[in-house]
């Protein structure tokens, strides 16, 4: 007959690995995973992935404030022009054919222009100007703000190239703000090579955490921030898992953005530093030298209204939409995800190989309680290397199923505890029966025996 010990060795085994291949993104395991990030971070953290090695858990956290490490977009300002270089301020479509002419004479090829392009009666000979100078661009965002009426349009060409499917959406999508046509009708955005996001929802305030997406019929539309942050990360638009209430997967080096029920970013930290940005009036393009922007690492330059008479949701948004687009293409830096690496399959079977060894090597050398109290110590130093592991180097180790094997340990070392003690409480009984003076009573009934 097999002995505890043997039953504990090998059904702790089986346990053990068993969880190890079975739990990988279940529920229990991404519990697991959601009380370690609040624990880490003493707040309810965001947790992103499956808990694969291929697609490992990320967890996020917020930040008050971010210095980001990569670059941010150089800012091409519209100005009140002090010094009359354009033919007029704000300027006119022939002045916007310049100042992408000279951005094209730059070798700048990926623009985003976050101010709408809308003039009232504009010369007919200067919107051709301007559109002779927008078709060569090979990658143009333009942009205008959208709003909802009675009288709904369709989507205009470049809105609907940079849309989805609003079956595409995970979740409940009808919370996202409803918009039907584009608040100024003659509003330029483009033709072949452009796309088009919004900049401002008139039915939505202006806030710290603004929109990303919004519903048009069946399509959802996407802001122009996002747009030009999906472009400088060279990631589709049609190409990301969009989670309401959750966030954004990006699809690309375990990338996610967080967002509300209402397709607002949830977060949105301060940049420590301006001095990050490049800030270059237009009217200095006129005189710039051919490599001028010859090292310039992020992709689209921004054009964006720095004049001091705009109204003050076009200020508000003029104002923070680099700051936007900077944190949108920096999720990892902006948010606090940290990714943790996953070890190979053989790598976490070895590791509960190792606690199954030190189980039966406790087992062979203690008796009952003692054991189990060594296993119980065993367990919290687990749940300690697992917090040191997942805090210092970024690695989800499998904690769970060294935990179930325990725990099946334990069970067997209560037991043996029960039956070595019944064990040695009757050796002593039978040790004090033969060891005591016999009694009066014990010599009659051996004389009834004999007799009998």
């Amino acid at each position: 007959m097999l002995s505890a010990r043997t039953y504990s060795l090998i059904l702790s085994s089986i346990v053990g690995c068993a969880a190890c291949l079975l739990l990988t993104s279940t529920p229990i395991e991404k519990t697991g995973f959601i009380l370690t990030g609040n624990v880490l971070t003493k707040s309810n953290s965001l947790i992103y992935g499956e808990g694969t090695p291929e697609k490992p858990y990320s967890l996020g956290a917020f930040r008050d404030q971010v210095s980001l490490k990569t670059p941010t977009p150089t800012q091409i300002l519209l100005t009140d022009d002090p010094n009359q270089i354009f033919q007029s301020s704000p300027p006119s479509p022939l002045d916007l054919a310049l100042i992408l002419h000279n951005l094209k004479r730059l070798n700048q090829a990926s623009i985003a222009i976050g101010t709408p392009l809308h003039w009232t009666d504009p010369d007919t000979m200067s919107l051709q100007a301007l559109d002779r100078q927008l078709d060569p661009i090979p990658h143009l965002i333009t942009s205008s703000p959208l709003s909802r009426t009675t009288t709904p349009s369709p989507i205009p060409p470049a809105f609907r190239k940079a849309s989805i499917p609003i079956s595409k959406i995970h979740g409940n999508a009808s919370l996202l703000p409803v918009v039907n046509r584009v608040s100024l009708p003659d509003a330029v955005l483009g033709n072949q090579n452009s796309i088009a996001g919004f900049s401002i929802l008139d039915s939505e305030p202006v806030s710290k955490t603004p929109h990303l997406f919004a519903r048009w019929n069946d399509r959802v539309v996407f802001s122009f921030t996002l747009l030009s942050a999906l472009h400088h990360l060279n990631i589709s638009h049609d190409s990301i898992d969009i989670h309401m209430g959750r966030h954004i997967d990006l699809k690309k080096n375990n990338l996610y953005i967080p967002i509300d029920a209402f397709g607002r970013v949830i977060h949105v930290p301060k940049i420590k530093s301006s001095n990050s940005f490049s800030l270059y009036p237009a009217e200095n393009l006129i005189d710039s030298p051919d490599t001028e922007f010859s090292k310039l690492s992020f992709q689209p330059i921004l054009i964006r209204n720095a004049q001091s008479n705009q109204e003050l949701p076009s200020l508000d948004y003029s104002n923070s939409v680099s700051d936007i687009i900077s944190i949108l293409s920096n999720p990892k830096d902006s948010f606090a995800i940290t990714t943790l690496s996953r070890p190979s399959r053989t790598s976490e079977l070895l590791f509960i190989a190792a606690i199954i060894t030190w189980i039966f090597s406790l087992q062979s050398h203690l008796l009952g309680r003692s054991s189990l109290i060594y296993l119980f110590g065993t367990a919290i130093a687990v749940l300690i290397l697992h917090l040191a592991v997942v805090h210092f180097t970024a690695t989800w180790i499998p904690t769970l199923p060294a935990l179930a094997a325990l725990t099946t340990a334990s069970f067997f070392s209560r037991n043996k505890s029960n039956k070595a003690r019944k064990k040695i409480l009757r050796q002593v009984k039978q040790r004090n029966k033969k060891s005591r003076i016999p009694t009066t009573a014990d010599l009659l009934d051996s004389y009834e025996n004999d007799r009998l």
